[in-house]
């Protein structure tokens, strides 16, 4: 993410640090480009991420661990919520729509049991040159980390990917791009 978000550097060309002023009147600052909306990402007070490489990055591992949401539960349609456990929510709301449509049948987007468990599946067709999300935690397109990539970028139009009771397949919700920006920027 420092790569896509400040080409990893903490100051411009003239020796300032790295800005973005952003339409709501707050700013991004430094190498990780954190937010200056939210104070309570910042781990020390006393050390400015205006200044200092390793506190800016300290804050945006504070900003990954609150986004990150572990522990917490989302229930279906609310907003708000980690991005793990959006994820996590979207996986139930899949498994529960097939278990009541005919538990035990296949489908395109997974399998129904009809113990309660499913098995799922997503298609991509985008290359994510330097993010492997068919296995982060050891499950088949998890796609956790993908949702905490875009909440880092505020997620402004949304969460990443959804389960779309509706239409009966997972949506991909790619109208910033970040989620494709960040995981084809190579890593230093």
């Amino acid at each position: 993410m420092i790569r896509w978000e400040s080409g990893g550097k903490q100051f411009a060309s003239n020796g300032y640090p790295t800005l973005n002023n952003n339409t709501n009147g707050t700013r991004d600052v430094g190498i990780a480009q954190v937010n200056t909306g939210n104070a309570t990402y910042f781990t020390d007070p006393n050390d400015s991420p205006f200044w200092n490489f390793v506190t800016d990055i300290q804050d945006a591992h504070q900003v990954l661990l609150n986004k990150e949401g572990m522990g917490t539960t989302c229930a279906i349609g609310q907003s708000g919520c980690g991005a793990y456990a959006f994820w996590d929510s979207q996986v139930s709301q899949m498994c529960t729509y097939e278990q009541t449509i005919e538990p035990g049948a296949a489908y395109a987007s997974g399998s129904a049991t009809g113990d309660g468990s499913c098995s799922y599946a997503v298609n991509v067709s985008t290359v994510y040159t330097y993010c492997n999300f068919d296995e982060a935690g050891g499950e088949p397109s998890n796609y956790k980390d993908a949702e905490l990539i875009q909440q880092y970028d505020g997620a402004p139009d949304g969460n990443f990917i959804y389960w779309n009771n509706s239409n009966e397949i997972w949506s991909f919700n790619a109208e910033t791009g970040y989620v494709q920006n960040v995981c084809t920027s190579a890593p230093y």
